[in-house]
């Protein structure tokens, strides 16, 4: 029966993602989740992941809000480093509410910012830069990229490979 196919398949990939270490995880395995706000508000799902491609790490998560089918919907870019993977849930928790989210800066489906535009940026930051207060202490080298990234000088980063 295809419905037990599917279900049998969703529960696989749920215990795939959860299996992996907690520094590692595919993209298809997080575009989708959902993403849980304070007292338990469900915000969203993840849309799509903003890569910075100077150094590869994942700059933010796009929450898409609201709409039917993805037609309607708010998309809202949330730093990657104010999300925390929550196994019970099998998806991501922020420390923002509903009515923090709504009051976010946001965009459609049509009019995506360009997230290289450092005023883009760092409008965006210093909004949820007062929301959210890290649940666990971040590594130094992703303390050190968050400030850099604050920073109004433009990144000075030289690629090895």
């Amino acid at each position: 029966c295809w419905y037990k196919s599917l279900v049998k398949n969703t529960i696989q990939r749920r215990n795939k993602m959860e299996n992996l270490s907690n520094n590692i995880v595919r993209t298809a395995d997080v575009i989708g989740k959902k993403i849980i706000g304070i007292n338990q508000d469900a915000l969203g799902k993840v849309e799509e992941l903003v890569l910075d491609k100077q150094n590869g790490m994942v700059r933010y998560a796009v929450l898409a809000r609201g709409g039917f089918m993805g037609i309607g919907s708010e998309f809202y870019a949330i730093p990657w480093a104010a999300l925390e993977y929550c196994t019970d849930s099998n998806g991501f928790k922020v420390n923002i509410s509903k009515d923090d989210i709504e009051k976010a800066p946001g965009f459609n489906k049509e009019s995506w910012p360009d997230f290289a535009d450092e005023s883009w940026d760092k409008s965006n930051s210093n909004f949820y830069n007062h929301l959210i207060v890290p649940k666990s202490p971040m590594p130094k080298e992703q303390k050190d990229f968050i400030s850099e990234v604050g920073n109004s000088q433009p990144l000075n980063r030289d690629i090895q490979s």
